[in-house]
């Protein structure tokens, strides 16, 4: 099974958001454990260094973004998804290259918390609650 995580999955992990990280660290937990293959976008290195050195200091971003690159696939940002993000009617222009980075990367899911925000027809959008549900884990 490929997942693709959302940034904001990995914030509630590195910020330690209650109640979302009790979730969260499971699904953090799938990806070290290799029971998935777990993809992210290559723009997450970026949103999670600025807020956590923001909150917490250049190195505690930097140690983060580092078990992040040993822990998850990366889906590199190319033209392509560029592209597409440029031209989707999404509101939300993180989300939409979130959502074509995970497209690319042929995930079967996206997990977020935000599934209002992105279609639900082209991949199915699960909260880490459903994720953990419909898949016994």
């Amino acid at each position: 099974m490929k997942i693709f995580v959302d940034t904001n999955i990995l914030l509630d992990v590195f910020l330690e958001r209650k109640p979302h990280c009790d979730y969260s660290i499971k699904i953090w937990d799938i990806a070290e454990n290799r029971m998935a293959e777990a993809f992210v976008s290559a723009i997450s290195f970026n949103n999670i260094y600025y807020i956590l050195n923001k909150y917490q200091g250049r190195d505690r971003a930097r140690r983060s973004l580092e078990v992040l690159n040993a822990n998850f696939s990366i889906v590199p940002l190319d033209k392509g998804i560029m592209e597409k993000a440029i031209s989707s009617p999404m509101s939300d222009f993180e989300d939409a290259i979130q959502l074509f980075s995970a497209l690319s990367s042929r995930a079967d899911c996206i997990v977020t918390r935000d599934c209002k925000d992105f279609p639900q027809d082209s991949i199915p959008i699960l909260s880490p609650q459903t994720f953990l549900a419909q898949f016994n884990l």
